[in-house]
Order: C-alpha cells, then structure tokens, then sequence
C-alpha cells in the first residue's frame, strides 16, 4: 500500500499566495466564475489626530509655599526696575484653591525702601475672609528668609467677601541685605 500524503500546508492570510497566471501556481479548485479572493488584511487602527498643541498661554501658577527668585538680585540704592512678578514674560500667579494672589509688583522708592505690590482675590465660593492679611517674605541669594512682614489689604473692610478682590503694598525699609527671592500667603 502507498503511504498516505501528508496534507499540504495552507497559506496563512498573511502569506502572498501566487497569483494563477504564475509558473510555480497550483491549480485551484475554485469554480471557474470566482475568482479567488484571500482576506483582506484588517488596516491598521490610525491614531486618532490630535489637535497641534498651542503655545502655551497659562500663566505659571505657583505655591504660597514656594521660594519665587527674582531675575536679579535687589541691592540697596537699586534704581532700576525690579521684576520678579513674572516668569518668562508670563506674570506669576500665588494660588490655592481659596485665594489668589497676582499683579505682583517690585518698586524701590526714592528713600530706599522696596514695595511690594500686587492684588489678592477670594475665590472661594462659601467663605468670606475676615481681617484679610497678606505675609510677604524676602529672601536673600542663598535663599535664607531675611524678613517675613504682615500687610492688610488697601482700601477695604474688615472683610474680603467671596469674589472680590483687594489690593495690598508691602513696604520694607531701607535693607543692608541683598535680596534674591521672595515667597507670599495669606492667611486663611
């Protein structure tokens, strides 16, 4: 008795299978109306299309805990502005989720002293703040505090509402220490 054939591999989907007018072709079994078709292959899931990014527009938003270091260093008889209110063109925001502090501003007066100036609003929605006080703190170049100072708020009640925005100026008199940084919070 002959040995059985073994069956002949079939062709995976992802192999190429000969076309019929090729040499090396095997005869097809198919009826001679169809035509044979192998299975597409599934195209590959393109990645959805993401927007191009914007250039970023935020404004840096930054910790009351945080140490803030100014572009240069504040010397004493400093008569150049001062800017430390912004980071790379985009001014520094203080913020948490009950406050904000912004518009923070550096201006030596002609006696010497270094003001402090900026906005502080109440975003909270359910608290009113009362005796609102903002804590400004400087530091020197190695980022050692040289002085912490308390400042109420200009021009306003007793009370920050909810919403509403207020002004302080934060003035430190004449200073022997170099000045590199500073941090600012309110109390809560």
């Amino acid at each position: 008795r002959p040995a059985p054939r073994p069956p002949e591999p079939v062709p995976s989907p992802a192999e190429e299978q000969p076309s019929p007018g090729d040499p090396g072709a095997s005869p097809s079994s198919e009826s001679p109306g169809e035509s044979p078709t192998a299975p597409a292959p599934s195209p590959e899931p393109s990645a959805p299309e993401s927007p191009v990014p914007a250039p970023p527009t935020e404004v840096p938003y930054r910790s009351p805990d945080e140490i803030i270091w100014l572009d240069r260093p504040i010397r004493t008889g400093d008569t150049a502005p001062v800017s430390g209110g912004d980071d790379s063109g985009k001014p520094i925001v203080i913020r948490t989720p009950l406050y904000e502090i912004y518009e923070i501003r550096f201006v030596m007066d002609p006696a010497g002293a270094l003001h402090v100036q900026g906005r502080v609003k109440n975003l909270s929605t359910t608290r009113d703040y009362p005796n609102p006080t903002v804590y400004v703190g400087m530091y020197d170049k190695l980022g050692v505090q040289i002085r912490l100072l308390p400042v109420k708020l200009s021009g306003r009640p007793a009370l920050l509402f909810r919403g509403e925005t207020g002004e302080f100026d934060c003035s430190f008199s004449k200073f022997t220490t170099t000045v590199g940084a500073y941090r600012m919070y309110m109390n809560p």
